[in-house]
């Protein structure tokens, strides 16, 4: 596919959103969008000059490539009713193996970033990556990618799972320690902004010297003193108690 392509984004949620955004500020046409027919979707959907449909089904008439932007465990379900011999259809999750049914080609378009609806991301340092059944859906995806982000790497289904459980370990779990230590904070009276300069030099260390370079702390030194009293002050809080003893002994054992 040589030209630029119509496109129709099943689902205007947090990705779907952005994706439709981004596709139409590179000028690509996006010619239809499935999603909640509410206001501020007709609204998006005037914006992009897009026409928001009833049925998912009715995104394919005038798409040539479909990007499905619903929760993992409905995507199967969307794609089961989509047809077409010239179409391609494709998804956007980290961890779904290509999609299998009556049309053309099946592909995923997997930028790796975090999204919210109604909060216009900065693509131009987000790497995409792309997975397709065939050379001319391949094809078709990397040329879309290339114009969206400014990194687009091919991958196969285990390298994108991996990315995407990296992704979960590594921003995920890292967010919701973030927010079990402001609980901490606000428990003892101390304002979380506190730790955003320790924090930004933390991430910038791991990645400029590695993150083996990086780690500091108790653990690093194995100071079991410190650590048990860590743990005896966090006895009224089992959870992060115990969260505290598997990344102290996981820290430990890595480094011995």
């Amino acid at each position: 596919m040589k030209k630029k392509p119509n496109i129709g984004i099943i689902g205007i949620g947090n990705l779907g959103w952005n994706l439709a955004l981004r596709l139409y500020e590179r000028k690509f046409n996006v010619t239809t969008l499935y999603g909640q027919r509410n206001e501020p979707n007709q609204k998006f959907a005037k914006r992009i000059e897009a026409k928001l449909v009833k049925k998912p089904e009715a995104v394919a008439e005038k798409a040539d490539v479909i990007f499905i932007c619903v929760p993992d465990d409905h995507i199967h379900n969307v794609a089961k009713d989509l047809k077409g011999e010239e179409l391609m259809v494709c998804h956007c999750s980290g961890s779904t193996p290509l999609i299998k049914g009556n049309f053309k080609g099946s592909g995923v378009l997997y930028p790796f970033q975090t999204f919210t609806k109604f909060f216009a991301i900065e693509w131009n340092n987000i790497t995409t990556f792309v997975e397709g059944s065939d050379k001319d859906t391949t094809d078709t995806l990397m040329g879309i990618a290339s114009k969206i982000s400014d990194d687009a790497i091919k991958v196969k289904f285990e390298q994108r799972r991996a990315i995407h459980i990296a992704g979960v370990i590594g921003a995920n779990f890292t967010n919701h320690l973030l927010y079990r230590t402001q609980e901490l904070l606000s428990r003892n009276g101390i304002e979380f902004d506190v730790l955003k300069p320790l924090m930004e030099e933390t991430v910038k260390k791991a990645f400029e010297h590695g993150p083996a370079g990086a780690q500091t702390g108790p653990a690093r030194r194995e100071d079991h003193e410190v650590i048990n009293k860590h743990l005896e002050l966090l006895e009224d809080d089992p959870q992060l108690r115990e969260l505290y003893q598997i990344f102290s002994k996981g820290i430990i054992d890595s480094y011995k």
